[in-house]
């Protein structure tokens, strides 16, 4: 029996948050495990080689989203042709991408031993961990490298709608590294066998991908023969800019931890990784709300109905607003206490390094920027100003490499934690804000009344009632973590429900969001 468009939406979202929830629940509990096996400095090194092989996905010039959106078109055209073309075109072009990849990972490998030699310190063996590092950082690189064309066939997925499927592998995939993880640390493999487990699962999970896509889609064949130069055309005219987007999220969120160990050392990668441990859930967690809304936004669009897309901007930012000041208002003020349980006193209690909480305090309040712009950067995407999105992002790449530069001598990992939470508010707060409003024909003051209406109000109650709970309860273990956090979650939906009911008198008495 048919599935019913709403019962589409509703697996492929549920699927998708439950994706997010098993990924917040592995890292979670895998996180003090590791960091208690492997010790603070090769913890920060494995830190560093995960972020440094996890950025060769944004060097694929965006050919899997732009495969993504021509396989879903050709598909619903019934052009058969049409999807073997654009996907053979793409298997090429990313199988190119991984010789060179693997070529980079063996370059920069034969570097590490004596680049962390010549940095190490603290009570470890520099030639033992730069080896093991070296030979992790193989492993992992050729992995990442080797699944690039391979990721290809989650595209399948996307034009079928079958997140769930998709999803389902990537819960599995979690799992399965999470065991095997704990097996390999309690086994004494270290770093090696550390990187054996993940780049093997990756691979496992990618071979699967490619088993589910050729269920899906019989009748998709691979074929060098089918590469086309127009097919070549097709696919980086919308990549590119797409690309450029990922690479600067990306980049400006590992830019602390590779400037942190060379500026500074492994250990203190580590204090400032704790404290941007949780940034990657909240941004995803307020991005899984707001995507949603890029289908419709792009219909309007299509149809010319500006009045409403003015409306649906206004009444999705003032919602995901709303959601992202409650978010990073429980990681602003309960974030300390919380790492403390979690990953342990020593890295909240501002020693050597600054406290992990205090690096995530101020990066939440610099993704609470993004967040709240979030809803606006969708419908830049939907109307198709990707090239403006794409030079705010280099922007705040520059900003933010700048300054990590300039403040990370005088002010440590603090610094780098300031070099990543201002320009946010000045890119995406400001000059997003005045670019989306200009789109969509919307006095900006509009858009700027409804994202501040739903967060002043939210972080300012939420601090009220932290501060009156934080005497009695200082968050010393994980009971009072807990009641503190439900005490001020409990105050940031009381304003919720005010900023609902004074919507919805709005909306009767004929307010703002409608058109005038």
């Amino acid at each position: 029996m048919p599935v019913s468009r709403k019962g589409i939406f509703a697996r492929n979202i549920s699927s998708n948050l439950a994706g997010y929830l098993v990924n917040a629940a592995v890292m979670f509990l895998l996180t003090p495990f590791v960091l208690q096996e492997l010790g603070d400095g090769p913890y920060g090194i494995w830190s560093v080689l995960i972020a440094t092989t996890g950025s060769y996905g944004i060097f694929d010039l965006g050919i899997r989203s732009a495969a993504g959106l021509y396989l879903t078109r050709y598909s619903a055209q019934d052009d058969a042709e049409g999807v073997n073309r654009s996907f053979s075109t793409a298997f090429v072009l990313l199988s190119g991408l991984a010789v060179v990849g693997l070529l980079a990972t063996v370059g920069l490998a034969s570097q590490l031993p004596e680049f962390l030699g010549s940095r190490s310190s603290g009570e470890i063996d520099p030639g033992a961990v730069g080896r093991d590092a070296q030979a992790a950082f193989l492993v992992i690189g050729a992995s990442v490298s080797l699944c690039l064309p391979l990721a290809l066939f989650q595209a399948v997925t996307y034009a079928k709608e079958r997140m769930d499927l998709s999803n389902g592998l990537g819960i599995l995939e979690r799992l399965l590294i999470a065991g095997l993880s704990v097996w390999s640390l309690q086994a004494g493999y270290g770093l090696f066998g550390l990187s054996c487990v993940v780049g093997g699962v990756q691979l496992v999970i990618a071979a699967a991908r490619v088993l589910v896509a050729r269920r899906l889609m019989p009748g998709l064949r691979v074929s060098p023969g089918r590469f086309s130069s127009g097919a070549v055309r097709e696919l980086l005219s919308y990549g590119v800019y797409n690309s450029l987007v990922n690479a600067a999220d990306r980049v400006v969120l590992a830019a602390g931890a590779v400037i942190a160990l060379v500026a500074i050392d492994e250990y203190a990668v580590t204090y400032y990784e704790n404290g941007a441990k949780l940034i990657p859930i909240y941004t995803q967690l307020v991005l899984a709300v707001t995507w949603t809304i890029t289908p419709y936004a792009t219909k309007l669009d299509a149809q010319g109905d500006r009045a409403q897309l003015r409306r649906l901007l206004v009444e999705g930012t003032r919602g995901s607003t709303f959601l992202a000041a409650v978010i990073g208002g429980g990681l602003i003020f309960v974030g300390e206490p919380f790492l403390g349980v979690w990953l342990g006193p020593k890295y909240i209690e501002g020693g050597e390094f600054v406290s992990s909480g205090w690096i995530l305090a101020l990066l939440a309040i610099g993704s609470l920027a993004r967040s709240a712009s979030s809803c606006g950067r969708q419908v830049l995407f939907a109307t198709r100003r990707v090239r403006r999105l794409a030079a705010m992002s280099a922007a705040d790449v520059v900003c933010t490499l700048g300054l990590s530069v300039a403040l990370v001598g005088p002010a440590g990992i603090e610094g780098l934690a300031w070099a990543t939470m201002a320009p946010a508010w000045v890119i995406y707060f400001g000059w997003q804000t005045v670019s989306v409003c200009r789109c969509v024909g919307l006095p900006v003051v509009q858009l700027v009344r409804a994202q501040l209406t739903s967060i002043l109000p939210t972080l300012a109650v939420m601090f009220a009632f932290d501060f009156f709970v934080r005497r009695w309860l200082p968050g010393d273990n994980w009971g009072e973590v807990l009641v503190r956090s439900a005490v001020m979650f409990a105050a940031a939906m009381l304003v919720g429900y005010s900023i609902v009911r004074a919507r919805i008198a709005d909306l009767r008495g004929g307010g703002a969001a409608t058109e005038r």
